[in-house]
């Protein structure tokens, strides 16, 4: 079965993970004039417990927010110091068309532009996973608000991640010498220093794998099943739904 491209997708999500935590926060006045999905107020995004559902020895925490410079305030200035994560990087996803154009929206415009923020965070005591403070992704977009997939670029981080929280489980899981998840780290940093995700030599592809693979993982109000994740929501099933597919050869 292929993802069907022209259907219409609606999501508004926020996801947590006990070392990845996945979230979406600012819904557009187009989407709520639709009633395209329900959402939360900020005072029940603050008595989230993303706190006690975070690693506390590391926890990298991922919110998809809108272009509106208050909601960046909010969640860089409230949302994060009541979750005690601190800020590393703003990725951005700018939406193409699949002849390359520029797709939902106009940079000239003041409401909707082409491109949404995707504020990346870490919780926790250890040192945070190297990643560029500054990315961009370019995707042609499924459908309203349903975002890209980022596990591929994430993937290289969970041998950080595991050996944040725990100085030999990223080595433990890949069947490794402790020595290999510490020259990862070292690696790491220093392509995280040049502004780039890169994985260390030290590390193998099934290494990253089985990392990544073992790595905790929890979306909250999700819209579809992810391979190795929990998923958490009233619509978790929503994009496995078959009007959204359709079959080949």
């Amino acid at each position: 079965m292929a993802r069907r491209t022209g259907a219409k997708l609606t999501t508004a999500r926020l996801t947590v993970a006990e070392s990845m935590l996945y979230a979406h926060y600012g819904p557009r006045p187009s989407a709520q004039r639709a009633q395209a999905y329900a959402t939360l107020d900020k005072r029940a995004l603050l008595a989230l417990p993303v706190a006690q559902l975070a690693n506390p020895s590391g926890c990298l925490v991922l919110v998809w927010i809108t272009n509106s410079r208050h909601v960046q305030d909010f969640v860089e200035r409230v949302l994060f110091p009541r979750w005690g994560a601190r800020r590393l990087a703003c990725w951005y996803w700018l939406k193409v068309t699949a002849d390359g154009q520029l797709a939902g929206g106009s940079p000239r415009s003041p409401h909707r532009k082409p491109w949404e923020p995707l504020l990346i965070g870490f919780i926790g005591s250890g040192a945070p996973p190297p990643l560029p403070p500054r990315r961009v992704i370019c995707s042609v977009p499924l459908g309203h608000s349903h975002k890209p997939p980022l596990c591929a670029l994430l993937r290289p981080l969970a041998l950080p991640l595991s050996a944040c929280a725990e100085p030999t489980a990223g080595a433990q899981a890949a069947g490794a010498q402790p020595g290999a998840s510490a020259a990862g780290a070292q690696a790491g940093a220093q392509a995280g220093a040049m502004g780039a995700v890169a994985p260390s030599q030290a590390a193998t592809e099934f290494e990253q794998q089985q990392a990544w693979r073992t790595l905790p993982k929890l979306e909250l109000f999700a819209r579809e099943l992810r391979p190795g994740w929990h998923s958490a929501g009233n619509e978790v099933l929503r994009f496995q739904h078959e009007s959204f597919w359709e079959p080949t050869r």
